[in-house]
């Protein structure tokens, strides 16, 4: 099981980029259920991260709540970028906008499953560092806190990176 819960965060990255291969090359019937194995691995990934123990479990939480915010960064700039897009294109041809209008929100949505997925790792890396006296409560809180909006979570995620690697 040791094994897997860093497999795990490297199977979600992997099922990602994927939907993106698989669009690119012009095989959209692989998108669904690389979205479905993404939505299950976002659950397992969450699963893992919230009961993830051990002595080194903040260090390795850290570690895998970075690398997973900033492997995102290219995905919520594609979410980004389409959501303009789709907006612009449903602002200038009427017909089309309430399609817009759901591809916005299945933007917004998506991007807010893979922000709570990235999220339980640093919150959880925070509590864990926090409890064993690497970061302090107040540092903790704070971090956990940032680490629930987009942008900012980054520089949280590294934050506490750092912090836990100085521990």
């Amino acid at each position: 099981m040791k094994i897997l819960r860093h497999i795990f965060p490297v199977l979600f990255i992997a099922a990602l980029y994927s939907i993106h291969l698989t669009t690119k090359f012009g095989e959209d019937d692989y998108v669904i259920p690389l979205l479905g194995i993404s939505l299950i691995l976002m659950i397992i990934n969450i699963i893992s991260a919230i009961t993830w123990k051990g002595p080194h479990a903040g260090r390795a939480l850290a570690l895998w709540g970075m690398l997973l915010k900033l492997a995102l960064i290219p995905v919520y700039l594609y979410l980004v970028l389409a959501g303009g897009l789709v907006t612009i294109g449903g602002l200038l041809f009427i017909p089309v906008i309430f399609s817009a209008i759901f591809m916005i929100i299945t933007f917004f949505i998506f991007g807010v499953l893979l922000l709570v997925t990235t999220t339980s790792y640093s919150i959880k890396a925070a509590y864990s560092l926090g409890k064993n006296g690497a970061l302090s409560k107040t540092a903790a809180v704070i971090l956990s806190a940032l680490s629930c909006f987009f942008v900012v979570d980054v520089i949280a995620a590294i934050i506490i990176f750092v912090k836990s690697s100085r521990a």
